[in-house]
């Protein structure tokens, strides 16, 4: 509706963060790997996992260090869970 924009452009952060709430539960209990896309380490061996969202893909992390290595080059690091999705199907 025409009062969409508005609301959105007033808060988009909000908006984004429920995209990526949603992301994540659709793509979580089949995610491709049990370590890390950026540094190769298990997944929760650093601590408390850390999950982001990039061109729609769940990316999960070892810890919130790698994020920034992800933000670099996401597409290289989303094309590795796709490669690691289509050797697991």
């Amino acid at each position: 509706c025409d009062g969409c924009p508005a609301k959105y452009e007033a808060d988009p952060a909000a908006y984004k963060a429920k995209l990526d709430e949603a992301v994540i539960a659709a793509q979580k209990d089949h995610y491709p790997l049990d370590t890390c896309v950026v540094s190769g380490e298990k997944l929760g061996s650093m601590g408390e996992t850390k999950d982001v969202v990039v061109n729609n893909h769940l990316v999960r992390l070892c810890c919130k260090g790698c994020e920034k290595q992800l933000h670099k080059d996401p597409a290289k690091f989303t094309a590795k869970l796709d490669e690691a999705a289509k050797a697991k199907s």
